[in-house]
């Protein structure tokens, strides 16, 4: 597994941190491109410890009204710092079609394995990664992860440790 590429392409790779993020003290993820996780393209197997996104929402999280943001979402458990929390999910979109359509929704661009950049939009499609609302003190940070498919994924992590019943953003 030492000699994995996934693991030697990525400057963060799971195996050397428990499957979580491995953060500054100040809760600051590393520069880097993209993670990249072991998948179907590489020898390792599925229970390889640098398969931790593609493994999917293990946490129990819950939407909800917020009082003044709309809908928003918080915990139902206990989180350490670096733990991966769910994945984003929208319609994939180019980058002219995201510059004509409402501001009032958030995008992420993601860089394709061609070298195209496309957008990610949740306003009309996606999981519970698009009721997460900004915050001037985010307890989340948003990452590129490649998972062995054309369309990289974009993966929230705790930056410090987060209380059960907590917004998150």
């Amino acid at each position: 597994m030492a000699n994995c590429p996934c693991i030697l392409r990525s400057q963060c790779s799971w195996t050397l941190m428990g499957g979580q993020l491995r953060l500054d003290t100040t809760g600051t993820a590393p520069e880097m491109g993209s993670i990249y996780e072991c998948n179907m393209l590489c020898a390792c197997p599925r229970s390889c410890p640098n398969r931790v996104v593609q493994r999917g929402l293990r946490t129990q999280l819950q939407v909800y009204r917020t009082t003044a943001k709309g809908w928003g979402v918080r915990t139902v458990q206990d989180f350490p710092q670096g733990a991966f929390l769910c994945q984003y999910f929208g319609e994939l979109i180019s980058n002219t079609e995201a510059a004509h359509r409402e501001e009032d929704t958030y995008y992420f661009v993601v860089d394709m394995q061609d070298g195209r950049q496309c957008c990610l939009d949740g306003r009309y499609y996606g999981n519970v990664g698009r009721f997460l609302n900004h915050s001037c003190q985010p307890n989340l940070v948003a990452l590129q992860v490649a998972l062995g498919y054309e369309i990289p994924g974009i993966a929230f992590f705790s930056t410090r440790a987060i209380q059960a019943g907590e917004e998150l953003g």
